[in-house]
C-alpha cells in the first residue's frame, strides 16, 4: 500500500505519491529560497524552497538538502516516489529540520540544494544549487511608526478622496505618520522638486502614496491605490524596526531659525546597507488662492453620500494637510548618507544636526518635522523606509536667541558610568526640574521629579544600578524646556 505526501504547490494542487520509476536524464532546479534577508538568532525557523523538474522527462522521488555550515553538516529530506513531472509547475516545501541562526551582528550563508532526482544522479549540476545570505540579529524591536507618503496636487479631482482615505487612516493608527507630495498629477502652488524627485521614482498618477516605499507584491509601482492603503499600512505595522528615531532641537520664534537634531538609536544590529537619515518640515492646513490651491473636486456631483460631495468644483480655501514644506538634505529626499555607517553597531547612535529658517509665509503654529531611517539603493525597491518619527515645532524650545543649552549648563558624569551619574545644572532662575530615562527602544525606564530647583549649581544623583549595559537618553526637563543627554552604562 502506497503511502501518502502531500505538498503545497504554487498553483494550490496537491500531489500525492505514486510507484518509483527512474527516469532518464532527470533535471531538478531550485528556483528560489523564500525567505526574510533577517532573522533573530535562538529561534527555530522553516528552510523553504521552491524547486522543479527542469528536464524533459518525469521521475518519481527527490531529495531537498540545505546546510549552514557550507555543506559540512547536510539536512537531508528524501521525497521517496513523490512524482515530479515533466514540466510541471514550481513546488514550494518546508524542509523537515528548521535551522536556528546564531551569531548576531553576522551574516549566515544558507545553501539549499536538490540531489537523486528518480535515484539517479542529477545530469545538470548548475541549477540544483541556491545560496542566501541571512543577516542575523537579537531580535530586538523598537517602537517603530510607518510613514506614508501620499501624492496629491490641487488640479487632481480624485485626490479630496485620498485625503479623506489618510486621514481615516491617522485617525484610526497613532503609529502611522502621513505626510503630503504634491506631484504625481501635474504641479500645484506647493510643489517643491523634492516632490517630484520623488514622483518620478514611485508613480505616475494621484492620489497614490508609498507607504514605508514599499514594493508589494503584485503592485507595478511604489506608490499604490488608495483602496489598499488601509491594508498595506497594516502590513507595514507588523514590521520590526532595530533602530528608534528621536527629534529634539530648539526654535527661535523671533529670527524663526530652527535647530532640529535627529538621532538614530539602534537597539539591535540592523541588515548592513546605505542607510539614510533624512527630515521633512511639514506644515498642515495651507490655505491659498488661485488654481494653485483650488481643489478640484470630481466628487462635488454624484453620490450625495459622498463626504466631498457639494463642496464645490474647484473646492475654495482647501486646507491641505500634512504638506511637506522643505527637505534635509536640500535635493535629496533619499536622506544622508554621511551620518549612519554600512554596518550600524547594536546599542550605537548616530546624529544629525540641521540649522534653517522657518519661512515666515508658513504658519509656525502648524508646522511639524518628520525624521525618517531609509535604506536607499539603485533600485526604487530598494528604499524602504526603516522607521520615522514626528514632533510639533511648538512642542520644542522657544525663546529669544535663548535656548536651554545656552541658558542652563548641563553635565553628565561619569559618562560612561555603572553604578551612579550625576546630572550637574547651573540654573539662571528658580525652574521645576524632571529626570527621566529612556533605553533605545524609547521605553521610559526611569522619572524622578526634583520639584522645584533654586537659582545657580545643582547637582542630581541618579541611581543606575539596575540597568544593563547599553546606551541611554535622559531627557531632562527644566521649567517648560527639554533636552537630551546620552548615558552609557557599562558593568
Amino acid at each position: 500500500m502506497n503511502k501518502k505526501l502531500t505538498i503545497s504547490i504554487l498553483s494550490g494542487v496537491l500531489l500525492f505519491l505514486a510507484p518509483s520509476v527512474k527516469a532518464q536524464n532527470p533535471d531538478a532546479a531550485v528556483i528560489d529560497i523564500p525567505m526574510n534577508d533577517v532573522y533573530a538568532a535562538g529561534i527555530p525557523k522553516d528552510v523553504n524552497v521552491i524547486f522543479k523538474n527542469a528536464g524533459t522527462a518525469s521521475f518519481n522521488g527527490i531529495t531537498i538538502n540545505w546546510s549552514d555550515d557550507g555543506g559540512t553538516t547536510v539536512n537531508a529530506y528524501p521525497l521517496n516516489g513523490f512524482p515530479f513531472a515533466a514540466g510541471g509547475s514550481p513546488l514550494t516545501l518546508s524542509h523537515n529540520v528548521k535551522i536556528t541562526f546564531t551569531n548576531p551582528g553576522t551574516y549566515t550563508e544558507l545553501m539549499v540544494w536538490t540531489s537523486m532526482p528518480g535515484g539517479i544522479t542529477d545530469v545538470n549540476t548548475s541549477n540544483d544549487t541556491m545560496r542566501k545570505q541571512i543577516f542575523v540579529n537579537n531580535g530586538i524591536s523598537v517602537t517603530r511608526n510607518v510613514l506614508i507618503e501620499e501624492f496629491t496636487t490641487a488640479p487632481c479631482g480624485f485626490c479630496p478622496e485620498g485625503a479623506y482615505f489618510l486621514e481615516n487612516i491617522l485617525n484610526a493608527n497613532p503609529s502611522v505618520i502621513g505626510v503630503g507630495i504634491h506631484a504625481g498629477f501635474g504641479t500645484d502652488a506647493m510643489t517643491i522638486p523634492e516632490h517630484s524627485i520623488l514622483a518620478s521614482a514611485f508613480t505616475s498618477s494621484a492620489p497614490s502614496a508609498a507607504i514605508d516605499r514599499t514594493k508589494f507584491v503584485g503592485e507595478q509601482k511604489v506608490a499604490i491605490s488608495r483602496s489598499i492603503w488601509g491594508s498595506r499600512t497594516n502590513l507595514r505595522k507588523t514590521v520590526i524596526s532595530p533602530l528608534g528615531i528621536q527629534i529634539n532641537g530648539t526654535y527661535n520664534s523671533t529670527t524663526r531659525t530652527a535647530t532640529v537634531t535627529v538621532n538614530a538609536n539602534f537597539a539591535d544590529f540592523a541588515l548592513p546597507g546605505d542607510i539614510r537619515l533624512g527630515l521633512y518640515v511639514v506644515e498642515d492646513s495651507v490655505i491659498g488662492s488661485g488654481s494653485g490651491y483650488n481643489q478640484r473636486n470630481y466628487f462635488n456631483t454624484g453620490s450625495s453620500s459622498h463626504p466631498y460631495y457639494g463642496k464645490g468644483d474647484p473646492i475654495i480655501n482647501y486646507p491641505h494637510r500634512h504638506v511637506v514644506r522643505a527637505v534635509y538634505p536640500i535635493n535629496n529626499p533619499w536622506g544622508d548618507n554621511a551620518v549612519i555607517p554600512q554596518s550600524p553597531q547594536m546599542n550605537a547612535s548616530y546624529s544629525k544636526t540641521y540649522t534653517f529658517q522657518v519661512s515666515n509665509n508658513w504658519d509656525s503654529d502648524k508646522i511639524s518635522f518628520v525624521a525618517f531611517a531609509a535604506y536607499y539603493g539603485s533600485s526604487v525597491e530598494e528604499r524602504q523606509i526603516i522607521n520615522a518619527a514626528e514632533v510639533k515645532m511648538n512642542e520644542m524650545a522657544t525663546g529669544l536667541e535663548k535656548t536651554l543649552s545656552e541658558n542652563t549648563e548641563i553635565a553628565v558624569f561619569p559618562n560612561p558610568a555603572s553604578e551612579y551619574t550625576y546630572i550637574k545644572l547651573n540654573l539662571n532662575s528658580a525652574e521645576f526640574v524632571e529626570i527621566e530615562l529612556l533605553d533605545l527602544t524609547g521605553k521610559l525606564v526611569l522619572s524622578k521629579n526634583f520639584g522645584v530647583l533654586g537659582k545657580g549649581a545643582q547637582t542630581l544623583n541618579i541611581d543606575i544600578n539596575g540597568f544593563k549595559s547599553g546606551i541611554y537618553f535622559f531627557r531632562i526637563g527644566i521649567g517648560q524646556q527639554k533636552i537630551m543627554k546620552k548615558i552609557s552604562v557599562l558593568k
